[in-house]
């Protein structure tokens, strides 16, 4: 079995580490240099007198604001975020940062069931670097009404894909054997492409399934994927076509047919067990996002 990973949001500030106070470097900054004279004695003069009722100019440069004294913050810290709705009862719903509700032009005000935010052709939300207290509040509600709430530490130039998936009970209770509503996240590296190919990771999003498996072109890649969970590995594969299987450990494999260009994609199998057929779900580093037929 090949190595996996998950992160709940819960668990995004243990893999993403917030964005710490500047440190300043005050090593620059000399000693007082307007203290008593420890050359020859005074020999009284009027001039000398008069020299020491004068303002030292030393001291005057030192009453002035040193530039080294201002912080120097540098460029603004910023992380990168996008919201995938994979609830199959949970409708439309809207995510709210520390309290405050998104204004109604915001990729986050109105998420749709099996949809992304941002929509095309935006591939993420740009945040500053910080740490939030997020809420995913259903459409019209307030947060009182908060389904999920959780924290999330973001880390300077952290990339991520964070979903919603399993069953919120909104539509009545939660059905035995299907597993509650669950937010994960995924820390994308769309850099990190093949010189020529594609670069594919799977996500198991599907709610009453129980363990999955996975196989690229009839050989299983994984086996005993737990809900909510991803393949660590992402898989590399020739450009072109490939047969992508999935379904509950042991049982047979349904075949999906995928092809990508030169990117990196999230594949989730969604939807709940009870479904005719479970759907496949495509989001890739170009921001693509579709419904495998």
């Amino acid at each position: 079995m090949r190595t996996r990973w998950i992160l709940s949001v819960a668990a995004l500030s243990a893999v993403a580490a917030c964005s710490s106070e500047p440190e300043f470097d005050f090593s620059s900054l000399d000693a007082d240099t307007g203290s008593a004279d420890t050359g020859p004695t005074d020999t009284g003069s009027a001039d000398a007198a008069d020299a020491a009722d004068e303002p030292d100019a030393a001291e005057e440069v030192a009453d002035e604001p040193d530039v080294a004294d201002e912080p120097d913050t540098g460029p603004l810290q910023t992380s990168l975020i996008r919201f995938v709705h994979l609830s199959p009862d949970t409708p439309p719903v809207s995510l709210w940062f520390d309290g405050v509700a998104p204004e109604p032009s915001s990729p986050f005000a109105d998420i749709q069931r099996f949809e992304r935010a941002p929509a095309d052709p935006e591939v993420y939300v740009t945040l500053p670097t910080a740490i939030y207290d997020v809420a995913v509040v259903p459409v019209g509600g307030t947060l009182d009404d908060a389904i999920q709430s959780s924290r999330w530490a973001l880390s300077p130039g952290g990339i991520y894909t964070v979903w919603i998936s399993g069953m919120s009970g909104l539509g009545g209770a939660v059905p035995e054997g299907y597993e509650p509503l669950t937010l994960g996240t995924a820390v994308d590296d769309p850099s990190t492409l093949p010189e020529d190919g594609q670069r594919i990771r799977f996500i198991h999003a599907a709610t009453g399934v129980g363990p999955m498996d996975f196989s690229i072109n009839g050989e299983k890649v994984d086996e005993g994927l737990q809900f909510g969970w991803f393949s660590f590995d992402e898989f590399e594969l020739l450009p072109g076509e490939f047969v992508f299987g999935f379904g509950g450990t042991g049982g047979e494999l349904g075949q999906r047919a995928l092809s990508f260009g030169n990117v990196t994609a999230n594949v989730f199998v969604a939807g709940r067990a009870d479904d005719e057929a479970l759907v496949v779900y495509s989001l890739d580093s170009t921001g693509l996002w579709a419904r495998v037929p």
